[in-house]
């Protein structure tokens, strides 16, 4: 029965070894400030491995505990952001026919993955999400998004102004920081670097990155926390006694 297990973890290892390659493309193609098609596949079929990974992992759960008559369609129970903690133990029994008569002390465990039992489980409803517009959509775009700041190092402090924002010094005012003495009568932004008088480091960094339109989080970085995430949720399944 730990065969769907040993599935769902080989999904695991094949989505971290193409992120590894994904990455390479990815910051070629932020270069060209478009992402490829090619990326796009590549990423597309790392959700869904994903995905997959939990659904055998329900499969699993389905044949260890609930008497399994037939073949239903099994999937992983996955909450809607916002959603009550009141209705996931029909939502974990619709998805693994069954479980809620067998074993709701499994329902306990599942429905601690969810969103609504941390905010650090936040990545699983965009995960499916995410694969639901591939399925409908076939692939899920994403938007190139820079974002700016503005960095000023001295004497081992440092201030940094965030993109949107802005500092206006009156003229007989100044700002000291560190060796660095940046006189009145200027405003400083992110896109703005001030005059300065002093020794020290003041430098204008543009952060780019590619986001999911969907979700507006960083597609690397969210990659990276459902690798993390499905990692974990398959261990914590490993150790229910079943």
């Amino acid at each position: 029965m730990t065969d769907r297990l040993d599935d769902a973890k080989a999904l695991i290892r094949k989505s971290e070894e193409q992120l590894k390659q994904l990455e390479g493309e990815y910051r070629a193609s932020l270069s060209k400030k478009e992402i490829s098609q090619e990326l796009k596949i590549d990423i597309k079929n790392i959700l869904e491995n994903l995905r997959s990974a939990l659904d055998y992992s329900a499969s699993y759960i389905y044949r260890a505990c609930c008497s399994p008559k037939g073949s239903p369609n099994i999937y992983f129970p996955i909450a809607a952001n916002g959603a009550d903690v009141k209705d996931f133990s029909s939502l974990a029994n619709k998805n693994i026919p069954g479980l809620l008569g067998a074993r709701p002390d499994i329902i306990q465990t599942l429905a601690s993955f969810q969103q609504f039992s941390s905010k650090e489980n936040d990545w699983l409803p965009e995960l499916a999400t995410l694969c639901n517009e591939n399925k409908h959509e076939q692939l899920t775009p994403q938007q190139r998004k820079e974002v700016k700041q503005l960095r000023i190092k001295s004497g081992g402090v440092e201030a940094a102004i965030g993109e949107g924002a802005r500092i206006h010094i009156g003229q007989g005012a100044g700002i000291q920081l560190g060796k660095l003495f940046i006189p009145g009568g200027q405003e400083i932004s992110a896109d703005k670097a001030p005059f300065a008088i002093g020794n020290g480091n003041i430098e204008k960094i543009t952060w780019v990155s590619f986001v999911f339109s969907v979700t507006g989080k960083n597609v690397i970085d969210f990659l990276r926390t459902s690798i993390a995430g499905v990692n974990n949720i398959l261990s914590q399944i490993e150790k229910i006694k079943v």
